[in-house]
Protein backbone atom coordinates (compact mmCIF):
# COMPACT_ATOMS: atom_id res chain seq x y z
CA UNK A 1 0.00 0.00 0.00
CA UNK A 2 1.34 3.51 -0.77
CA UNK A 3 1.09 4.93 2.69
CA UNK A 4 2.34 1.56 4.12
CA UNK A 5 5.76 2.18 1.41
CA UNK A 6 5.72 6.28 2.94
CA UNK A 7 5.44 5.70 6.15
CA UNK A 8 8.48 3.04 5.78
CA UNK A 9 10.34 5.44 3.45
CA UNK A 10 10.16 7.71 6.27
CA UNK A 11 11.34 5.35 8.58
CA UNK A 12 14.40 4.41 7.15
CA UNK A 13 15.12 7.87 6.41
CA UNK A 14 16.11 8.10 9.83
CA UNK A 15 19.91 7.40 10.55
CA UNK A 16 20.51 6.83 14.01
CA UNK A 17 21.65 9.83 15.02
CA UNK A 18 19.04 11.51 13.71
CA UNK A 19 16.33 13.11 15.77
CA UNK A 20 13.16 13.14 13.41
CA UNK A 21 11.57 10.00 15.92
CA UNK A 22 13.36 8.68 18.70
CA UNK A 23 14.25 5.14 18.66
CA UNK A 24 11.15 3.08 20.48
CA UNK A 25 12.66 1.36 23.79
CA UNK A 26 11.39 -2.12 24.45
CA UNK A 27 8.48 -0.81 26.94
CA UNK A 28 7.64 1.72 24.01
CA UNK A 29 7.30 -1.29 21.22
CA UNK A 30 5.22 -3.87 23.77
CA UNK A 31 2.66 -1.00 24.70
CA UNK A 32 2.22 0.09 20.84
CA UNK A 33 1.70 -3.50 19.98
CA UNK A 34 -1.05 -4.09 22.54
CA UNK A 35 -2.85 -0.73 21.67
CA UNK A 36 -2.78 -1.53 18.44
CA UNK A 37 -5.09 -4.41 18.67
CA UNK A 38 -7.44 -2.60 21.33
CA UNK A 39 -7.54 0.94 18.68
CA UNK A 40 -8.41 -1.85 15.62
CA UNK A 41 -11.07 -3.68 17.42
CA UNK A 42 -12.35 -0.03 18.63
CA UNK A 43 -12.47 1.26 14.80
CA UNK A 44 -9.58 3.66 15.28
CA UNK A 45 -8.02 2.57 12.53
CA UNK A 46 -5.88 5.69 11.89
CA UNK A 47 -4.48 5.74 15.03
CA UNK A 48 -3.86 2.03 15.18
CA UNK A 49 -2.31 2.26 12.32
CA UNK A 50 0.32 5.26 13.98
CA UNK A 51 0.77 2.77 17.19
CA UNK A 52 2.22 -0.20 14.65
CA UNK A 53 4.34 1.89 12.37
CA UNK A 54 6.31 2.23 16.01
CA UNK A 55 6.37 -1.62 16.66
CA UNK A 56 6.91 -2.28 12.95
CA UNK A 57 10.67 -1.52 13.23
CA UNK A 58 13.84 -1.48 14.83
CA UNK A 59 14.82 -1.88 17.79
CA UNK A 60 11.62 -3.54 18.33
CA UNK A 61 11.99 -7.15 18.66
CA UNK A 62 12.10 -9.30 15.94
CA UNK A 63 8.77 -10.99 17.00
CA UNK A 64 7.04 -8.10 17.30
CA UNK A 65 8.04 -6.38 14.04
CA UNK A 66 6.78 -9.40 12.45
CA UNK A 67 3.42 -8.98 13.32
CA UNK A 68 3.14 -5.45 13.62
CA UNK A 69 4.04 -5.37 10.00
CA UNK A 70 1.48 -7.55 8.67
CA UNK A 71 -1.41 -6.14 10.73
CA UNK A 72 -0.12 -2.46 9.54
CA UNK A 73 -0.63 -4.08 5.95
CA UNK A 74 -4.08 -5.07 7.03
CA UNK A 75 -5.23 -2.21 8.76
CA UNK A 76 -3.87 0.19 6.04
CA UNK A 77 -5.98 -1.67 3.50
CA UNK A 78 -9.51 -1.01 5.88
CA UNK A 79 -8.94 2.63 5.80
CA UNK A 80 -11.62 4.57 4.34
CA UNK A 81 -10.84 8.33 2.56
CA UNK A 82 -13.17 10.69 1.10
CA UNK A 83 -13.01 13.35 -1.67
CA UNK A 84 -15.13 16.89 -0.69
CA UNK A 85 -16.13 18.75 -2.97
CA UNK A 86 -18.34 21.58 -2.17
CA UNK A 87 -20.33 24.27 -4.32
CA UNK A 88 -22.31 28.03 -3.77
CA UNK A 89 -25.18 27.59 -5.64
CA UNK A 90 -25.57 25.36 -8.65
CA UNK A 91 -22.41 25.59 -10.27
CA UNK A 92 -19.75 27.48 -8.59
CA UNK A 93 -16.94 25.36 -6.87
CA UNK A 94 -15.74 26.56 -3.48
CA UNK A 95 -12.69 26.22 -2.14
CA UNK A 96 -12.90 27.89 1.55
CA UNK A 97 -14.75 25.41 3.40
CA UNK A 98 -13.77 23.93 6.65
CA UNK A 99 -14.55 20.65 7.90
CA UNK A 100 -15.53 19.26 10.85
CA UNK A 101 -16.19 15.60 11.73
CA UNK A 102 -17.99 14.88 14.81
CA UNK A 103 -17.48 18.20 16.55
CA UNK A 104 -13.29 17.93 15.06
CA UNK A 105 -12.01 19.47 12.38
CA UNK A 106 -10.89 17.57 9.73
CA UNK A 107 -9.92 19.84 7.19
CA UNK A 108 -9.62 23.87 6.99
CA UNK A 109 -10.36 24.08 3.74
CA UNK A 110 -10.86 21.96 0.63
CA UNK A 111 -7.51 20.80 -1.39
CA UNK A 112 -9.16 18.24 -3.52
CA UNK A 113 -7.07 15.34 -2.14
CA UNK A 114 -8.30 12.33 -0.19
CA UNK A 115 -8.97 13.12 3.58
CA UNK A 116 -8.41 9.53 5.85
CA UNK A 117 -11.48 9.03 8.42
CA UNK A 118 -12.37 5.97 10.32
CA UNK A 119 -15.32 3.58 9.25
CA UNK A 120 -18.45 4.09 10.77
CA UNK A 121 -21.40 6.77 11.47
CA UNK A 122 -19.42 10.04 11.41
CA UNK A 123 -21.34 14.21 11.45
CA UNK A 124 -19.78 15.79 8.90
CA UNK A 125 -20.57 19.73 9.30
CA UNK A 126 -19.15 22.25 6.47
CA UNK A 127 -18.92 25.29 7.31
CA UNK A 128 -18.53 28.92 4.40
CA UNK A 129 -18.17 32.52 5.48
CA UNK A 130 -21.10 33.19 2.65
CA UNK A 131 -23.34 30.12 3.82
CA UNK A 132 -25.00 28.43 6.32
CA UNK A 133 -23.39 25.02 7.46
CA UNK A 134 -24.30 21.87 5.77
CA UNK A 135 -25.12 19.18 8.18
CA UNK A 136 -24.47 15.69 6.87
CA UNK A 137 -24.36 11.96 8.89
CA UNK A 138 -22.13 9.47 6.91
CA UNK A 139 -21.60 6.02 7.52
CA UNK A 140 -18.15 5.66 5.97
CA UNK A 141 -17.45 1.94 5.19
CA UNK A 142 -13.73 0.00 5.84
CA UNK A 143 -11.68 -0.10 2.87
CA UNK A 144 -13.80 2.46 0.58
CA UNK A 145 -11.28 5.10 -1.47
CA UNK A 146 -11.64 8.30 -2.51
CA UNK A 147 -15.38 8.75 -1.68
CA UNK A 148 -16.37 11.60 -3.22
CA UNK A 149 -19.01 13.98 -0.67
CA UNK A 150 -20.69 16.23 -3.06
CA UNK A 151 -22.04 19.26 -1.01
CA UNK A 152 -24.07 21.83 -2.40
CA UNK A 153 -24.04 25.34 0.06
CA UNK A 154 -26.66 27.98 -0.17
CA UNK A 155 -25.98 32.03 -0.21
CA UNK A 156 -27.05 33.34 2.80
CA UNK A 157 -30.10 35.79 3.07
CA UNK A 158 -29.45 39.24 3.24
CA UNK A 159 -30.69 40.52 7.09
CA UNK A 160 -32.24 43.21 7.44
CA UNK A 161 -30.36 44.63 10.63
CA UNK A 162 -29.86 47.83 12.08
CA UNK A 163 -26.33 47.10 10.82
CA UNK A 164 -27.47 46.26 7.31
CA UNK A 165 -29.67 48.80 6.63
CA UNK A 166 -27.73 51.74 4.78
CA UNK A 167 -30.47 54.39 5.55
CA UNK A 168 -33.78 54.03 6.98
CA UNK A 169 -36.23 56.82 6.96
CA UNK A 170 -39.72 56.52 8.86
CA UNK A 171 -41.64 59.91 7.85
CA UNK A 172 -45.78 59.88 9.08
CA UNK A 173 -47.85 61.49 6.70
CA UNK A 174 -49.73 64.94 7.82
CA UNK A 175 -53.14 65.69 6.24
CA UNK A 176 -54.45 69.12 5.81
CA UNK A 177 -57.05 69.04 8.51
CA UNK A 178 -54.23 67.86 11.22
CA UNK A 179 -52.50 71.49 10.13
CA UNK A 180 -55.94 73.48 9.94
CA UNK A 181 -56.80 72.02 13.63
CA UNK A 182 -52.90 72.62 15.23
CA UNK A 183 -53.21 75.94 13.92
CA UNK A 184 -57.02 76.97 15.38
CA UNK A 185 -55.72 75.26 18.40
CA UNK A 186 -52.66 77.46 18.70
CA UNK A 187 -54.35 80.55 17.69
CA UNK A 188 -57.39 79.51 20.27
CA UNK A 189 -54.81 79.06 23.18
CA UNK A 190 -53.09 82.54 22.13
CA UNK A 191 -56.11 84.73 22.55
CA UNK A 192 -57.10 82.72 25.91
CA UNK A 193 -54.19 83.55 27.41
CA UNK A 194 -54.34 87.55 25.69
CA UNK A 195 -57.81 87.71 27.10
CA UNK A 196 -57.69 86.10 29.77
CA UNK A 197 -54.27 88.43 31.27
CA UNK A 198 -56.86 91.29 30.22
CA UNK A 199 -59.54 90.30 32.39
CA UNK A 200 -57.20 89.72 35.33
CA UNK A 201 -55.67 93.81 34.49
CA UNK A 202 -59.70 94.98 34.42
CA UNK A 203 -60.71 92.92 37.63
CA UNK A 204 -57.78 94.54 39.32
CA UNK A 205 -58.92 97.84 37.94
CA UNK A 206 -62.27 97.26 39.71
CA UNK A 207 -61.08 97.03 43.27
CA UNK A 208 -60.48 100.56 43.07
CA UNK A 209 -64.45 101.44 42.49
CA UNK A 210 -65.93 98.40 44.48
CA UNK A 211 -68.56 97.97 45.85
CA UNK A 212 -69.78 100.88 43.84
CA UNK A 213 -69.00 99.66 40.20
CA UNK A 214 -70.60 99.91 37.25
CA UNK A 215 -72.65 96.48 36.38
CA UNK A 216 -71.36 97.21 32.35
CA UNK A 217 -67.63 97.61 33.64
CA UNK A 218 -68.20 94.49 35.86
CA UNK A 219 -69.91 93.04 32.69
CA UNK A 220 -66.67 93.13 30.21
CA UNK A 221 -64.69 91.82 32.83
CA UNK A 222 -66.70 88.95 33.68
CA UNK A 223 -67.27 88.67 29.19
CA UNK A 224 -63.16 88.72 29.16
CA UNK A 225 -62.84 85.65 31.25
CA UNK A 226 -65.75 84.29 29.47
CA UNK A 227 -64.24 84.61 26.23
CA UNK A 228 -60.63 83.30 27.87
CA UNK A 229 -62.33 80.41 29.14
CA UNK A 230 -63.85 79.44 25.65
CA UNK A 231 -61.04 79.88 24.01
CA UNK A 232 -58.91 77.77 26.22
CA UNK A 233 -61.77 74.73 25.82
CA UNK A 234 -61.99 75.08 21.96
CA UNK A 235 -57.65 74.98 21.56
CA UNK A 236 -57.48 72.04 23.94
CA UNK A 237 -60.25 70.57 21.40
CA UNK A 238 -58.56 71.19 18.28
CA UNK A 239 -54.68 70.37 19.28
CA UNK A 240 -56.38 67.09 21.02
CA UNK A 241 -58.08 66.21 17.87
CA UNK A 242 -55.26 66.88 15.90
CA UNK A 243 -53.07 64.50 17.47
CA UNK A 244 -55.45 61.81 17.38
CA UNK A 245 -55.70 62.32 13.84
CA UNK A 246 -52.09 62.61 13.77
CA UNK A 247 -51.49 59.32 15.10
CA UNK A 248 -53.97 57.45 13.26
CA UNK A 249 -52.30 57.79 9.80
CA UNK A 250 -49.67 55.29 8.23
CA UNK A 251 -46.47 56.24 8.27
CA UNK A 252 -44.13 55.80 5.76
CA UNK A 253 -40.45 54.26 5.82
CA UNK A 254 -37.76 54.31 3.05
CA UNK A 255 -34.91 52.21 3.51
CA UNK A 256 -31.51 51.39 1.75
CA UNK A 257 -30.34 47.84 1.81
CA UNK A 258 -27.22 46.66 0.55
CA UNK A 259 -27.45 44.33 -2.31
CA UNK A 260 -24.84 42.42 -3.84
CA UNK A 261 -25.01 44.63 -7.04
CA UNK A 262 -24.82 47.71 -4.78
CA UNK A 263 -28.31 48.74 -2.45
CA UNK A 264 -32.16 48.20 -2.86
CA UNK A 265 -34.50 50.88 -1.60
CA UNK A 266 -37.47 49.54 -0.34
CA UNK A 267 -40.77 51.51 0.43
CA UNK A 268 -42.96 50.48 3.42
CA UNK A 269 -45.99 51.52 5.15
CA UNK A 270 -46.17 51.37 9.28
CA UNK A 271 -49.24 52.20 11.38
Amino acid sequence: MRSVAAAFAVLLSLTPTGIAVAEPTKEVCVDAYKTSQKLRHDGALRAARDRLLICARNPCPEVLQADCVGWLREVDALIPSVIIKARLGASTDIFDVRVLMDGVELAPRLEGRAIEVDAGEHVFVFEHPDAPPVVKRLLIVEGERGRVIDVELTSRPLSTTSQDVVASVERRRVSRTVYVLGAVGVGALAVGGIVGSLGVVARGDLAACRPGCAQDEIDAVARKFLIADVAFIVGAAAIGTATVLYLRQPSVRVSAVPTTGGAMVAVGRAF
